[in-house]
């Protein structure tokens, strides 16, 4: 019986909702009425608007990614700004060139459950251990598909 109640409730509803939908697309259908221009010109303003000084400035001071030099704002006389170079050089890391190496394999002593590693540097093959230095390469990781080099002050890996 609740039910029953509940219905005689919302079919009037759902049929008022509905008919608003539908006399609302009929009105825009047979709206006839086409839109009135206006009567009066658009007159254009000839006033130029005064624009207002902006109140952001730009700190750019960051070097320069091209020179390797840092700008620098110089006020003269006039009290004109302009920007001038500063005499900062980058620091740059020699470049280093590094031998040819090629990583051969692993061999695992079953005993002691080190590994070694065979390596190829500049031609000459070589079985080393983590630590071994040769040709001033040292040897700092020995994994199964790759090792851990360094050369000088740089480190990088070497892959199968």
């Amino acid at each position: 019986m609740k039910n029953k109640k509940l219905i005689y409730v919302l079919i009037p509803l759902v049929l008022f909702v509905w008919g608003v939908i539908i006399y609302r697309v009929f009105n825009t259908i047979n709206n006839n009425e086409s839109p009135q221009l206006m009567n009066k010109p658009i007159a254009i303003a000839d006033e130029r608007k005064e624009f207002l000084n902006d109140t952001f400035s730009l700190r750019l001071n960051y070097r320069d990614p091209f020179l390797g030099k840092l700008l620098k704002t110089v006020t003269t006389a006039g009290g004109n700004k302009k920007k001038e170079l500063l005499k900062t050089p980058l620091k740059t890391e020699a470049a280093i060139v590094w031998p040819v190496i090629v990583y051969g394999g692993v061999i695992k002593n079953q005993n002691s459950n080190k590994l070694w590693g065979f390596v190829q540097i500049n031609g000459q093959v070589n079985i080393v251990k983590e630590g071994d230095v040769i040709n001033e390469i040292q040897v700092k990781k020995i994994m199964k598909d790759s090792i851990e080099v360094q050369f000088g002050k740089q480190k990088k890996f070497v892959y199968k």
